[in-house]
């Protein structure tokens, strides 16, 4: 079943919990404010939350070009947004340790952790591969948190948190009449002849 987000936002947010997923093969990556089990104690989680609303789009420019159908007058026009969002992204508990291949345990990085090396983690090759498949550039990274400490880690689980801003591209296209035509007939009379002459003239407007 494919994922149909119901805003330009919702999009946003699923795409960075899937680069979250992929960065540190993580199986629970959501976004924040679901009310759904947090899982057993021990099984890390992660939430992201988009914290700039929909319409905080910056900068934008406006291409035109003709349109390659044979024949069209029409033109191509492109708008393209280039829209801004921070992200919170946080980790909950450490992730408990994972025999390898070889039978040895792995090391399991805590959620502070993971929220302090996440923008290293996005700038190797094939994150940004990735994130280049998706139209993702990151913008800034914020100095990570530990938000257990915070609340006194003695009496909460482990949890750490990250603000990532990232950018991406949203265009609008629309095709346009470029060319608006008319035609005119003309009959005038001119001295001396018994018969009106008679001429049609195309006039052409461009609207573009």
């Amino acid at each position: 079943m494919s994922f149909v987000p119901a805003t330009f936002k919702d999009a946003c947010e699923f795409l960075v919990c899937y680069l979250v997923t992929k960065a540190y093969s993580m199986t629970n990556v959501r976004p924040a404010d679901q009310k759904v089990p947090t899982g057993s104690d021990g099984v890390e989680f992660a939430t992201v939350r988009i914290m700039t609303s929909d319409s905080d789009f910056g900068r934008s420019f406006k291409s035109t070009k003709n349109d390659p159908t044979d024949g069209s007058t029409k033109v191509v026009q492109t708008l393209r947004n280039l829209y801004t969002f921070v992200c919170s992204i946080q980790f909950f508990r450490h992730a408990a340790p994972v025999n390898d291949s070889a039978g040895l345990a792995g090391f399991g990085l805590g959620a502070f952790d993971k929220a302090s090396r996440l923008g290293n983690r996005l700038s190797q090759e094939d994150m940004l591969e990735l994130s280049e498949s998706m139209n993702l550039s990151i913008a800034r990274v914020s100095t990570a948190r530990n938000v257990a400490a915070l609340v006194n880690g003695a009496y909460y689980e482990d949890r750490g948190s990250v603000d990532i801003t990232f950018t991406t591209p949203n265009d609008e296209t629309l095709l346009l009449n470029s060319i608006a035509s008319a035609e005119v007939d003309l009959q005038f009379a001119q001295p001396g002849r018994p018969h009106p002459d008679h001429a049609t003239i195309t006039a052409s407007e461009v609207t573009q």
